[in-house]
């Protein structure tokens, strides 16, 4: 068995700008990499055997920096890259929804079929990133892996482990800033949403 703790990538000028990045290949900005260097104290707890990053460049850059404080090999897969926005990346959702109403509506009303204009559809993250870990768990047998990857993989995982339809009325279950526990266990399994505090450094 294998286990699987999951984390998003630290903030990007994007992100702060609440703009969608889809595969653009962003850096850090400051504040991320400030964010990243105090999860260290929380992850410090964890057993972790090495980190499984996304190769965009947001990813790698919060791989980097836990691997040198946590002294953890880094190995990137390219199947945990981040959902691709087609012509909506680099945009903030407020302004597709004034340029184009209800053209977003109606992609969150389509669940695991939302697909942005040109971009992925979410089940295709879904299947590509089951993939990604079913290999790790094969070529990595009985480690404690970090998966540094994002938000739409994580949550394309834990929607599928909860047995979500991806749906606008369902209820919010993760918690910006955690980390997300798994195993791989003749498939995937969730040990524990919202499993430690990142942040706990800064409370």
């Amino acid at each position: 068995m294998v286990s699987f703790s999951l984390i998003r990538h630290g903030k990007t000028r994007w992100n702060l700008e609440k703009r969608l990045q889809g595969e653009a290949d962003l850096p850090l900005s400051a504040v991320g990499e400030l964010e990243v260097a105090s999860w260290c104290t929380a992850l410090g707890t964890i057993p972790l055997d090495l980190i499984l990053s996304s190769p965009m460049a947001r990813a790698r850059a919060t791989a980097k920096i836990l691997g040198q404080h946590l002294g953890l090999e880094v190995v990137t897969e390219e199947k945990l890259r981040e959902q691709a926005f087609g012509r909506w990346q680099g945009k903030r959702l407020t302004d597709i929804r004034r340029a184009a109403p209800g053209t977003v509506e109606f992609q969150e009303s389509l669940g695991w079929d939302f697909c942005p204009p040109g971009g992925e559809a979410r089940h295709g993250v879904l299947d590509r990133s089951l993939a990604a870990l079913k290999a790790a768990a094969v070529r990595f047998k009985d480690r404690n892996i970090l998966v540094v990857t994002h938000n739409g993989v994580i949550k394309s995982l834990l929607y599928h482990a909860l047995g979500r339809a991806f749906l606008p009325g369902e209820k919010g279950v993760i918690r910006e800033g955690y980390l997300h526990r798994f195993s791989w266990d003749h498939g995937l399994v969730l040990e524990k949403l919202n499993a430690v505090d990142l942040n706990q450094e800064k409370k």
